[in-house]
């Protein structure tokens, strides 16, 4: 269930079993510390999968090396 993104529908869109979405959901909840965070990036994810940026195999990737996460912070939503 979301709260602030609805994953679910952009990862039905991008035909994402719900096996994989359960997966996906999993490795992002080690990742990112809010349930916002989560569902941001669950969003970009199934969206970029669904355009053929991404594959659920690339997204399940461990996080740079560096532990750094990626710099959000000018991040611009709906446009």
């Amino acid at each position: 269930m979301h709260e602030y993104f609805d994953y679910t529908q952009a990862a039905e869109k991008a035909k994402i079993s719900p096996g994989d979405l359960a997966t996906l959901r999993k490795h992002v909840e080690n990742i990112y510390p809010s349930r916002m965070l989560r569902e941001m990036h669950l969003y970009t994810i199934c969206t970029d999968i669904g355009q053929g940026k991404l594959t659920v195999a690339e997204a399940l990737l461990p996080p740079p090396a560096s532990g750094k996460l990626p710099d959000i912070s000018n991040l611009r939503l709906g446009g």
